[in-house]
This record gives structure tokens, sequence and C-alpha cells, in this order.
């Protein structure tokens, strides 16, 4: 009885040791550190997809207020050109 219970033991630490080894086998690390660099890359696609979104967003909404801009632009450079402008310039003088 009592060496069937060392044997046990022994077979214990023995699958113990193996578990060791498959668990920092170098294939077995590679794979658990190209698992959390795709989970990483994901949340980082998953970002610039948003951010891409919203960059379009922005986009329609300033072209869309591009017409009015450039006709209020056109009705002041009109204005202005329509009159008798004339540029005074006070220069300080040195005394």
């Amino acid at each position: 009885m009592c060496s069937i219970g060392t044997e046990i033991r022994a077979q214990e630490l023995a699958c113990g040791d193996l578990r060791k080894a498959i668990e920092t086998h170098p294939v077995l690390m590679k794979m658990n550190s190209m698992e959390r660099e795709q989970i990483q890359l994901g949340s980082m696609l998953e970002k610039e997809r948003h951010a891409q979104n919203e960059l379009s967003d922005w986009s329609v909404k300033i072209r869309e207020k591009v017409p009015a801009l450039q006709q209020e632009l056109h009705q002041k450079i009109a204005e202005i050109i329509g009159e008798n402008v004339q540029l005074q310039i006070d220069y300080p003088t040195l005394s």
C-alpha cells in the first residue's frame, strides 16, 4: 500500500513537471502571444474604423457648408469691389 502511494506521488510530480513543460513550450508561448496581439489589433482596428466614420461624417457636414460659405464670400467681395474702398494707414510718427 505504501509503495502504491509513493508511486502515485511520483506520477503526480512527473505530471506536474510535464504540465509546466507544456505550458512553457515555445510554440504554445508564441500562440498565446499571437492571440493577445490579435485581440489588441482587433481593438485598434475598431478604434480606427470609429475614427474614420467620425471623419467621414465631419467631412460631409463641412462639404454641406461650403456652398453657403462660398456664396457669402462672393457677396462680401462684391460689396468691397462695388464700393470705393480706400485704405488709410496711420503710421506712427517718431517724435
